[in-house]
This record gives structure tokens, C-alpha cells and sequence, in this order.
């Protein structure tokens, strides 16, 4: 199995990869970014106006390996303070973590039309051990 996880910064992305790295042994592997994380970033920073078709088929490959995508997302509040925390240098402030949150919603609900039942999308405002044992439910149902 893979897995890539996707979110904004201070999402919790890393630190539920590795939680749930034990929860299996290792024996799957994870990657904290994935495809979609570049076509998000190309429409925040205006590199392109849509999607592009090699991410498209990038995407598409991964999947036909049976590659799952994770949208680790939080709330924006709680963003920020993650971010204040660990004195994040690139998303500083509550605006610009909606806007990126906006854009990652939107392409999520796009790329996820190539194969819904191999999206999954979990809240990670609250407790890590929680959200790991929600994601492991969502990965066996997925």
C-alpha cells in the first residue's frame, strides 16, 4: 500500500504519517506530499491557471498501484497557533491559511473524482492519537 498525505503547513501531515507508520509495523509506504500538493501550490503562486494534465496522470499511476490519498486538515485557528508554535516561516497568519485551505479543498474535490473511494479527508484539530485510530477506520474502509 501507499499512502500520501496532503495539507496545509502545521495540517499535522508528518506527525500523523509516523503515528500511523507504527500502527503498521512500516510496512506501508507514506509520503507527506504527494502529486496533489504541487497542483495546489501552482494555483496559489498563479504558475498555472488549472490543473495540469501530467499531475492528472501522475496521480492516475499511483492510484492504479493502489496509492491512497490522505487531506489531513485542521482548523484555521488551530493552524495558527501550531504555526506560532513552531515559528513557521511561510503561512503566518489566519487569511493566508484559508486561502491555501480553500484551494486544497478545491483540487481535493476535483482529483478525487478519478477514483473516490481512494481519497479520504480527516480533521486533525484535536488529539493525535484519536486522529490516527479515525484515519486507520478510514484506510480499512477505503
Amino acid at each position: 500500500m501507499i499512502i500520501f498525505f496532503l495539507g496545509v503547513d502545521t495540517s499535522g501531515k508528518d506527525s500523523i504519517m509516523h503515528a500511523l507508520a507504527k500502527e503498521y509495523n512500516y510496512s506501508v509506504y507514506m509520503s507527506p506530499r504527494s502529486p496533489i500538493c504541487n497542483i495546489v501550490y501552482d494555483l496559489i503562486y498563479k504558475r498555472t491557471k488549472g490543473i495540469k494534465q501530467e499531475y492528472v496522470d501522475l496521480i492516475e499511476n499511483f492510484l492504479n498501484m493502489g496509492a491512497l490519498f490522505v487531506y489531513v486538515y485542521a482548523e484555521p485557528e488551530i493552524l495558527l497557533q501550531r504555526a506560532k508554535a513552531r515559528k513557521e516561516k511561510h503561512v503566518t497568519d489566519l487569511e493566508t491559511f484559508k486561502v491555501h485551505m480553500r484551494v486544497y479543498d478545491k483540487v481535493f474535490k476535483e482529483v478525487k473524482k478519478l477514483s473516490p473511494n481512494r481519497f479520504v479527508r480527516i480533521n486533525n484539530s484535536g488529539d493525535l492519537n484519536q486522529t490516527v485510530k479515525k484515519l486507520r477506520k478510514l484506510i480499512e474502509n477505503a
